[in-house]
């Protein structure tokens, strides 16, 4: 990202995907809001058996055309709840943090830990359990400083998923969840 004004993007654009160790996959998006966004419906197609997804909202963040750092997945193996961690570049940022819960019945994961940030805030969560049952949730907190960020850890029952770290660029001041 820079920090000049740049075109909006209009439509929603992946940040990444990251497949499942085992099956399934998740993937993380991002829209730049404009007042004509609200009261919107998100309608996701070509999805297999199983879907579940979550918006989390953020305010201050960079004009850039890429508003992201890069973004670190991983396939978690089941009992395998910790991820490489992330390195911030701009201070202030949000380090953001994904995990998409694959197996049938393995939701709600929660406690995220790192070095720095010490944790992570769950934003949102978003639950199926038509098919096989799968969960997506979102967890975020700024780091004041430039840096790595330590693994990432969260806590959850015991199953398969797929886990995506990425930056939340900082415009000028610090970013804020809203």
């Amino acid at each position: 990202g820079s920090w000049g004004e740049t075109p909006l993007v209009s439509c929603w654009a992946k940040i990444a995907n990251q497949n499942a160790a085992t099956n399934g996959a998740g993937t993380v998006w991002w829209k730049r809001a404009t007042s004509g966004t609200a009261s919107k419906t998100i309608t996701v197609t070509l999805c297999t058996n199983s879907a579940s997804g979550c918006v989390t909202p953020y305010s201050g963040v960079s004009d850039g055309t890429t508003p992201y750092g890069t973004a670190v997945g991983e396939a978690n193996a089941s009992a395998n709840e910790t991820q490489a961690g992330i390195t911030v570049n701009r201070a202030n940022s949000f380090v953001c943090f994904s995990v998409h819960c694959t197996s049938n019945d393995t939701l709600n994961p929660n406690t995220y830990t790192a070095t720095d940030p010490t944790s992570l805030t769950e934003r949102a969560e978003g639950v199926s359990s038509g098919g096989s049952d799968c969960s997506a949730s979102h967890a975020s907190a700024a780091r004041t400083s430039t840096g790595a960020t330590g693994a990432i850890s969260w806590l959850q029952t015991d199953g398969t998923s797929a886990s995506i770290a990425f930056e939340l660029l900082v415009k000028y001041a610090p970013l804020t969840a809203d």
